[in-house]
């Protein structure tokens, strides 16, 4: 699969190591249009520009592609493109060197991703052999989150990276089943109903973090949190559900209140 050369990308200097900080500037970007468009068929079609980049920003039912080019290096050179988002519906990498395309990574949040590899977020090797013109194609289909934020780092600052999100994901998760455990006990011990649905708060809220803040994959299955990504409304729904329950058991609102009581079955109507 070759492509021919394309003027005008946004580059990464030749002497680009890597990098912690993300990227801020606006990418190159391209309106893919009615039609799904192969690589080959948007690099050579598409008309890239940063002003699509804020439009590509923004809620839409539109598939958009990046651009990312490198210049030539003297000395062969590993980089890491790593994202944050994991919630992206369709998102695909291409890596073209000197007009070919050489690996194809897919990382959508409905997507089987492809090639697997070691989870840590969504996060790609770029090997960059000497003298060779090297660009990364990235086609975003989503109606909600962005891009951005990306970093292109190096091998160890990717590591040190890595290190520090698991210990994060670590503290989150062991946070949240402390908590869920703490309140288990604390229901079998009393029998109130109200803790009963406080656990359900509990564990709902550790589900769709897990979702929202990468940690999931780590834990549970993939298929799994995408699933729970696909529903990701509803388990929100479902959370501020279970603690307006939880409030009036803990407040004793039936006993306290009855004039309000009676209408609690209108507001289990609106959160349906």
């Amino acid at each position: 699969m070759l492509l021919s050369a394309h003027a005008g990308a946004y580059t990464v200097p030749a002497d680009f190591t890597g990098s912690p900080d993300y990227i801020t500037e606006p990418l190159l970007t391209a309106v893919e249009g009615a039609e799904r468009l192969t690589p080959e068929q948007a690099f050579d079609t598409l008309n890239f520009s940063n002003l699509h980049f804020r439009q590509s920003s923004d809620i839409s039912a539109e598939a958009y592609w990046h651009k990312i080019e490198f210049s030539p290096v003297q000395a062969p050179t590993e980089l890491i493109l790593r994202l944050s988002n994991i919630m992206i519906d369709e998102l695909d990498f291409y890596l073209i060197q000197d007009g070919q395309i050489i690996r194809h990574w897919v990382r959508g949040d409905t997507q089987r991703w492809t090639p697997e590899a070691p989870y840590a977020s969504i996060w790609f090797p770029i090997d960059l052999p000497p003298d060779t013109e090297s660009l990364v194609l990235i086609r975003k289909a989503s109606d909600g989150p962005l891009l951005l934020p990306l970093r292109i780092m190096s091998p160890q600052q990717f590591d040190r990276q890595t290190e520090l999100s698991f210990k994060i994901w670590a503290a989150a998760a062991g946070a949240l089943l402390i908590l869920l455990l703490h309140n288990t006990v604390t229901f079998l011990l009393f029998r109130h109903p109200a803790y009963g649905f406080y656990i359900l708060f509990h564990l709902i809220v550790f589900l769709s973090l897990g979702v929202s803040q990468g940690f999931g994959p780590w834990l549970w299955p993939m298929a799994f949190n995408q699933f729970l990504g696909s529903i990701i409304l509803t388990l929100y729904t479902l959370s501020a559900w279970s603690i307006f329950h939880f409030s009036l058991q803990f407040l004793q609102i039936r006993t306290r209140l009855p004039r309000w009581w009676r209408y609690r079955r209108l507001a289990d109507l609106a959160f349906a």
